[in-house]
């Protein structure tokens, strides 16, 4: 990354982020209203901010040949190919020093993105197997995720039986969006 975070880049992150969880995921803002821990909370709130923005683009993008080009510019940015593009843009910058300081695999955010290009041309799931992997990827990881964030926060030992659970409800959570 050619640029590092400064405060005000971060400030920005993070009140545009809490204003798009609040205006398009209302039950994620209030549940990040709950969280004491300052850095907990600006870390999730960059993280559901993330997943926002891309759960979003399919509702958006006039066609989805537009949303495929959006969701691999965000792809690439995970990937750093567009290194000099992030400067301007606070939450991906952001993204990126959420990733490094948390020790996140890029890796997962990139399978969520992959997981959501299904969204894009509002097909019916084929399979139940199919229906799993997608709640895994955009539902499941995301609870992981989190769940390491807070481990950390927290000081708690992040262990297999938090992945576990978090796993669980991601499946249990997105199974329920189909019904």
């Amino acid at each position: 990354m050619s640029k590092t975070l400064n405060i005000d880049d971060f400030q920005l992150a993070l009140d545009q982020s809490m204003a798009a969880l609040r205006d398009y995921d209302r039950d994620q803002y209030l549940t990040l209203l709950l969280i004491k821990n300052q850095a907990a909370r600006s870390a999730l709130a960059l993280l559901h901010a993330f997943n926002v923005e891309i759960r979003r683009i399919p509702a958006i993008a006039s066609e989805p040949m537009i949303g495929e080009i959006r969701m691999t510019w965000w792809r690439e940015v995970l990937e750093g190919v567009r290194a000099e593009e992030v400067k301007g843009h606070p939450l991906a910058l952001a993204l990126l020093w959420l990733i490094q300081h948390y020790d996140l695999a890029r890796e997962d955010l990139i399978n969520l993105i992959e997981a959501r290009r299904f969204d894009l041309y509002q097909d019916p799931m084929p399979t139940l197997n199919d229906l799993e992997g997608y709640a895994g990827e955009c539902y499941s990881k995301l609870l992981q995720l989190s769940v390491k964030i807070l481990a950390r926060e927290y000081e708690i030992e992040n262990d297999e039986r938090l992945e576990t659970l978090a796993d669980a409800c991601g499946h249990g959570g997105g199974c329920f969006m189909f019904k």
